[in-house]
């Protein structure tokens, strides 16, 4: 992985003879590995830090690299020339292959955590290779730990050019136990992951790994619906295909677990007679469960064998006493089976019969849509989100989907438009017919609903949060909404939620500085609702106005009387200001009487924080 970059970008930049006599030259491969373990085993500080690669100050960096070169015995260096090798290991690694990076001013980090997690891994076999037990006592202590896991999962797969190694270390790691394994499982779960990942291991132990999951796959463990996903995972396993069709079978069995394993064979792959032939049977069954059967049709569709199952899916389909559901599914597998034709012919009866579930008719709709037949499409849509006596939310995913559709014909438009504006449709309808009216390029008159949803009373509070949160989405900049906007943002008698989001969405739209004014009113009006605050105080975060935030963000942070909620906002606020040109003094930290997590993510900021006086 990363010797072919290495090798890629000596190339292009021509190190000379001389570079490549130099000590850190002979050694850069391990120097690497060295320095991405050392990395890896430092402890996180802040928040945010899981996910990307580990950072280091450039002091730490060279005093690091210069210790690997002393302590190297075939180089023999003294300590003037290990810190002479790694200067010049550090300017060729970061100026020739792009390994290692600045993130900010003297602080440095691999490219990509992939990068330092195939490093890492390649250390530990560097080190560790001869003698499994070591291998095992480098990894034991790091099987749980979400950093790691990559890490083991590569190392493991490594390891797949020995015949012993990979076998008795999966073993292991299955045969381990803690206190909490009877419940989560974690141990069986990161065996079976190995599997996944194509590690390879004995025939015996793959065979206890995958009955295991099917045991717990079958009881009633907190575990059941993880070990059904799991199972998923293991691409063209055969004893994990039959053992998932035998439970989506098992009438004993739970139709929501059933319903888990025929989806987890969609997943699997592994397209056999058995598997096509009992998924069929099993779709067909008109004994069973309709959500069984709906979700054996889908994952037929996943498995891509049109040769095997196009017709009697396309039978399934069609056939009127048949659940619309499962015919719903039969139809959307022959789409994905690139049977278009057959599979829009059904959804136009489903869609169009309005005797059928209006939630069915709405999906089939939509499906229309993707397979290119969209007059169909938005027709049937448009009949569902006007039609007041179909649920809501059915009407409100019809109308939302119309804006995904993407069809801006006027017929659409006026239809969308005047469903908007009528005071008797329901709110939630309202709402998404606005969005999508902004989707297909009519702003104006969205905002124009959106802003009366937004400041009208008798609408519940979140659906106006949303409506005040979506003008913020708004490609606009039109003066009269923009005061209409602050006017809502600033009336203390509006909900302060909806205040909230008004004013990050002025934010949004390029008034930092009236948004920034109202967030602070609200964050530090001590007779509002903590989450209220909170959120506030986020939105600040978000705005970056450090000028006028960051002093009363610190305050928050550091009062043990205030809420832990706003403290804890008020801290994350300040690591999203952490590009400001403000820096830290040291005595603002110390004199922080809030728990460690939260000085924590306040000394992750770095470069940021506020005036001392």
């Amino acid at each position: 992985m990363c010797d072919p970059l290495i090798e890629t970008w000596e190339q292009v930049k021509r190190l000379t003879l001389a570079d490549k006599e130099r000590p850190y030259y002979q050694r850069r491969r391990h120097l690497l590995e060295q320095l991405a373990f050392w990395l890896h085993t430092q402890p996180l500080e802040g928040s945010g830090g899981q996910g990307r690669a580990r950072e280091v100050a450039e002091g730490d960096l060279r005093t690091q690299i210069a210790r690997f070169l002393r302590d190297d015995p075939q180089l023999n260096l003294d300590k003037r020339s290990a810190a002479q090798e790694a200067e010049a290991f550090i300017t060729m690694i970061k100026a020739r292959t792009g390994l290692l990076v600045e993130r900010g001013e003297s602080i440095y980090s691999f490219a990509h955590l992939t990068f330092q997690e195939y490093l890492v891994a390649a250390y530990l076999e560097y080190e560790h290779a001869d003698s499994i037990d070591d291998l095992w006592a480098a990894i034991q202590p790091y099987l749980h730990h979400p950093a790691w896991r990559e890490v083991i999962l590569l190392l493991l797969g490594s390891l797949n050019k020995f015949r012993k190694h990979p076998t008795a270390l999966v073993r292991r790691i299955f045969e381990s136990t803690d206190q909490y394994e009877a419940v989560l499982h974690r141990h069986l779960f990161l065996a079976a992951r190995t599997l996944a990942d194509r590690v390879r291991v004995d025939a015996d132990l793959h065979s206890e790994i995958v009955d295991k999951l099917l045991t717990i796959a079958r009881s009633k463990e907190l575990g059941q619906r993880e070990a059904i996903t799991v199972l998923s995972t293991l691409q063209g396993d055969a004893q994990a295909a039959a053992g998932l069709l035998d439970l989506s079978r098992d009438s004993r069995v739970a139709v929501l677990v059933r319903s888990a394993a025929a989806q987890a064979l969609g997943q699997l792959g592994r397209a056999d007679e058995l598997i096509l032939t009992g998924l069929l049977a099993l779709a067909g069954d008109n004994t069973v469960n309709a959500e069984i059967r709906g979700d054996a049709a889908q994952a037929l569709g996943w498995l891509g064998r049109a040769d095997k199952v196009a017709a009697p899916l396309l039978a399934l389909a069609s056939d009127s006493r048949v659940d619309t559901w499962v015919r719903h599914n039969a139809a959307a597998s022959l789409g994905q089976l690139g049977r278009a034709d057959e599979s829009a012919a059904v959804l136009l009866v489903i869609a169009g019969d309005s005797q059928m579930d209006a939630g069915v008719r709405r999906r089939a709709a939509e499906l229309l849509g993707w397979l290119g037949r969209s007059n169909e499409a938005a027709e049937v849509l448009l009949i569902l989100a006007g039609d007041n006596r179909v649920d809501a939310w059915v009407r409100s995913a019809a109308a939302h989907a119309l804006g995904q559709l993407g069809r801006a014909d006027e017929y659409i438009l006026s239809s969308l438009l005047t469903l908007a504006e009528d005071s008797n449709v329901t709110a939630l309808v309202r709402l998404d017919s606005a969005k999508s009216l902004r989707q297909l390029g009519r702003a104006d008159e969205a905002a124009e609903v959106l802003l009366t949803l937004a400041g009208d009373s008798r609408i519940d509070a979140w659906l106006r949060c949303a409506a005040a949160e979506s003008l913020g989405q708004l490609d606009w900049d039109r003066e009269d909404i923009l005061t209409r906007l602050l006017t809502l943002a600033g009336d203390s008698r509006v909900d302060a939620l909806v205040r909230c989001d008004a004013a990050a969405s002025l934010g949004q739209l390029g008034r930092a500085d009236e948004a920034a004014e109202v967030l602070l009113t609200l964050a530090c009006d001590r007779t509002e609702d903590a989450f209220v605050r909170s959120k506030a105080i986020q939105a600040l975060g978000q705005l970056g106005r450090a000028d006028e935030a960051v002093e009363v963000l610190l305050a928050f942070a550091g009062d043990s009387i205030e809420n832990v909620g706003v403290r804890s906002a008020a801290a994350e606020s300040l690591v999203h200001l952490g590009g400001s040109k403000f820096t830290v003094c040291s005595g603002d930290f110390s004199r922080l009487t809030c728990p460690k997590r939260l000085k924590s993510s306040l000394r992750s900021v770095g470069s940021f924080t506020p005036r001392c006086t």
